[in-house]
């Protein structure tokens, strides 16, 4: 989920004088929602964190509409 810099424990995290913002691609949305235990630890402490203390996490609009068409299309089962 994270490389080098971008990773917000790394040594190099906070030097740019902004908080880490945290953009969910489609798996790690729906491993959110409906099968958590395939997220990383490293991934499900960095989401818990970043909903807990920042409110920094996204996920964005065509993320969203790749959800629904794969619904749409049966290739996805989502939960109520």
């Amino acid at each position: 989920m994270f490389l080098g810099r971008g990773d917000p424990y790394s040594p190099h995290a906070g030097r740019v004088g902004r908080p880490v913002l945290i953009l969910l691609d489609t798996h790690a949305v729906l491993w959110l929602a409906q099968d958590y235990e395939r997220l990383s630890r490293k991934a499900q402490m960095a989401i818990a964190k970043a909903r807990t203390q920042s409110g920094r996490l996204a996920v964005s609009g065509i993320t969203l509409f790749e959800i629904a068409l794969l619904a749409q299309r049966g290739r996805i089962v989502t939960k109520p």
